[in-house]
């Protein structure tokens, strides 16, 4: 089967947060009248022409559509996607979006607090992910290189499908899309194809003993006007991770102690319950408005419309590091996160064979971290402020057995970063070096793309993709005597051309290879080439102009068979196997000003550190899935993924990268008992991650782990959802039955103990 993952292009986001700083903006919109002239160029060829994968198995190897750049037209056109939908979604985990994908059990995921979660794909993770949702783009100027955990910032109950594509994406997004994308879709609208109106009013409550949730929606649609809201609440307790522990390490995540003040000094008091991750509540809300109108002549018109935010969320990994027998931090948390945007979508066909695109959206973000070391009085405030503005326009044009798909998208990105530190005891304040430059930072990307899909027979199929690329990049350094560099003013451009290659053919009935060759960039961001600040006591990261883009040169092949028996048995097999070079990996390391690893920061003597593209290396891996359904009552599902990584350059040659899982899988069975009453269980697996296989200069957090690394794990987890009536539906979760106490690899917090979940909902529409 394969899926159309049809183009889509961003939306419009206004908000009273939005500052257009004119002077910053300038290139862009220089660059806005070349992409302007670029369009209507663009759309009359389109015009002129006229004139002349996701893995998802439904019931057959069909083609789904799913509007989105990503994915193919034709059904045998194979591409390693993984797809969860609205009742899969439901079913899994409706904690956070995180949780909803460590419970799929086809995404792994690193966890440093409760509710966030940062996504690895083939060994990638943070800003080598693309995230995208609603067909905008997420990643932004300071998206960075550790462990990310923006993916909280959508609610799972707004959201209607997760498709996850594995492997290099540059060809269609550009820089970023290194390990995979992972596309969120939240409600749709809901049109009506008839005179009569269409509604589907939903609300939904849940209660556990980790968290509880509570959400709404409305859809009201009609022919020419539709209307979708939404809007969520989560309330997230203090993490308890399990309290069965391996008889190895009785010690390990157990939390002997809280932070407390007592006569203005921080004091440590012993924990009334050790399995209890103290502190990592928090509390979110989302938002989600969408309203759209179309005509025959006109097209689609969507405007929509989100906004998130959270209380404060504790980083309890940091909390729980210590120096020299004392915590190493009395205070470690990020400040409320807030995203707002609001995106316009103008989509319309032409002579049923053409289609164009149009989006645009403008984005706010405030995130800010907050951190005070042992007994120190000083508070440290750091905080930023993101402005993205993104334009796209795309055009589709099927001439049956040869597929055209061409056009162009640029995001431009303004950094605004404040700090400053203040005395707990006596409210006075003084200043403190920014996390990035403190005249501010922009970026801008833009790309041109074309991909043309050739059917040359019922058997056999082609794909090949081209993108040209740019990156502009500028940061100012205002005060000097805060950031000790010899430079002020930080600038850099980048250019890359990227290919894609697909060949895909029907060995015999309902089986399809592929082969797919690709490379993929991803340029420095703001992150990566401005950083100036002091990550840990002693360490101080400076700038690097003469940072390059990471490259990866990928082939892979894909494999897919169903088997069908009448209505009785159905068997599908899917199997990928990827090979990657990595070139020019970015990675931490020494630096020198005049000459010397170190100077006088702070008050004292600190050491020299700046991103360099210092390594090479090689990665492979595999995944394989088994789908078995029995006379449609019942399923099973198991998915096992491995990848592995090898250093070729001298200095580290043969270690591992960092951020690479171990082997981890699921085995899933659901059986409908009767109509009105279904059962689901399933089994999450991760294997040992020895010490050997860390790398311990990296970022694989191995001060976390045992002293023999990340045990292996297996958490049973069982569900049961009756639907009452045709309005109200009843479920019932239990996951990690027998309360396994696991810590997921890289992870600084452990992983949620024995979840009792109990939810209803109901559903009116017609």
């Amino acid at each position: 089967m394969e899926r159309f993952l049809n183009s889509t292009f961003q939306l419009q986001q206004i908000s009273e947060r939005l500052r257009i700083n004119f002077v910053n903006f300038t290139p862009y919109l220089c660059s806005m009248k070349l992409l302007v002239l670029l369009s209507f160029c663009l759309g009359v060829l389109a015009e002129i022409a006229a004139q002349s994968d996701t893995m998802q198995w439904k019931k057959e190897l069909e083609t789904i559509e799913i509007k989105d750049r990503a994915g193919s037209y034709h059904k045998d056109v194979l591409k390693p996607i993984q797809s969860l939908k609205t009742l899969e979604i439901l079913s899994l985990n409706t904690k956070s979006t995180a949780d909803l994908l460590a419970s799929s059990g086809k995404v792994f995921l690193q966890k440093s607090q409760q509710g966030g979660g940062s996504p690895i794909i083939r060994g990638f993770e943070a800003n080598k992910i693309l995230l995208v949702a609603d067909n905008i783009r997420m990643n932004n100027a300071i998206y960075r290189g550790g462990h990310l955990q923006n993916i909280m910032s959508i609610s799972p109950i707004l959201i209607e499908s997760i498709d996850v594509l594995q492997g290099p994406g540059s060809v269609l997004y550009g820089s970023d899309a290194i390990g995979g994308i992972i596309l969120l879709k939240t409600k749709a609208l809901r049109w009506s194809n008839e005179d009569k109106s269409k509604f589907n009013f939903s609300i939904l409550g849940e209660y556990g003993n980790q968290a509880w949730n509570s959400a709404h929606f409305f859809q009201f649609g009609k022919s020419k006007w539709a209307w979708t809201h939404a809007f969520s609440y989560s309330d997230f307790f203090h993490l308890k991770s399990g309290s069965v522990r391996s008889s190895k390490y009785p010690q390990w995540g157990q939390n002997y102690f809280e932070r407390i003040r007592v006569n203005n000094m921080d004091s440590l008091v012993s924990s009334k319950n050790t399995s209890i991750q103290f502190p990592s509540a928090y509390r979110q809300w989302d938002l989600l408005e969408k309203v759209g109108f179309k005509s025959k002549k006109l097209g689609e018109h969507v405007i929509n419309f989100q906004y998130s935010s959270t209380t404060t969320i504790d980083r309890y990994d940091r909390l729980s590091e210590y120096k020299q027998e004392i915590p190493a931090s009395a205070q470690w948390y990020y400040g409320p996160q807030q995203k707002l945007f609001v995106a316009y979508e103008w989509d319309k066909i032409f002579h049923s064979n053409l289609q164009l695109k149009s989006q645009f959206s403008v984005q706010n973000i405030l995130e800010s971290r907050h951190n005070r070391n042992w007994n120190n009085a000083w508070l440290k405030h750091r905080n930023e402020t993101v402005d993205v503005y993104q334009w796209s326009f795309d055009v589709i044009h099927d001439l049956n057995s040869l597929i055209l798909k061409y056009g162009f998208d640029n995001q431009w990105n303004n950094v605004k970063s404040e700090a400053f530190q203040e005395n707990i005891l006596t409210a006075q304040t003084k200043a403190l070096d920014t996390r990035y430059p403190d005249g501010g930072s922009q970026l801008f990307l833009a790309g041109l793309f074309g991909i043309a899909e050739k059917k040359w027979s019922d058997r056999f199929t082609t794909d090949i993709g081209l993108r040209a690329s740019y990156q502009f990049l500028s940061a100012k350094i205002k005060d000097a005597t805060l950031f000790p560099v010899p430079v002020d003013h930080l600038k850099q451009k980048n250019t890359a051309l990227n290919y894609s290659v697909g060949f895909h053919s029907k060995l015999w009935k309902n089986s399809i290879m592929s082969f797919i060759s690709s490379s993929v960039f991803r340029s420095p961001n703001v992150d990566d080439l401005a950083k100036i600040f002091e990550s840990t006591e002693g360490r101080l990261i400076i700038p690097n102009q003469d940072l390059k883009p990471e490259k990866i040169y990928n082939q892979e092949i894909n494999f897919a068979q169903m088997w069908r028996t009448k209505d009785i048995h159905k068997f599908n097999v899917t199997a990928n196997y990827f090979y990657a070079f990595y070139n020019d990996a970015i990675v931490l390391d020494v630096a020198y000003i005049n000459g010397l690893d170190s100077i006088d920061f702070n008050g004292a003597r600190t050491r020299l550190f700046s991103n360099q593209n210092n390594r090479n290396a090689h990665l492979n891996g595999f995944s394989v899935d088994f789908k078995y359904e029995y006379k449609k009552r019942f399923f099973t599902d198991i998915h096992v993924e491995k990848t592995f990584s090898r250093i070729v350059n001298e200095a580290e040659k043969g270690l591992n990268l960092d951020h690479i899982p171990p082997l981890f899988g699921r085995f899933s069975v659901k059986y409908i008992v009767f109509k009105n009453l279904q059962c689901n269980s399933w089994i999450l697996y991760n294997a040992w991650k020895k010490k050997s296989e860390y790398n311990l200069l990296g970022e694989d957090n191995f001060q976390y782990a045992t002293i023999d690394g990340t045990p292996s794990w297996m958490t049973l987890n069982f569900g049961v959802e009756y639907q009452m009536n045709s309005n109200w539906q009843s479920y019932a979760k239990m996951e990690n039955c027998l309360d396994t106490h696991y810590r997921p690899f890289a992870s600084g917090i452990s992983a949620a103990g024995r979840t009792f979940v109990l939810g209803i909902r109901y559903q009116l529409k017609n």
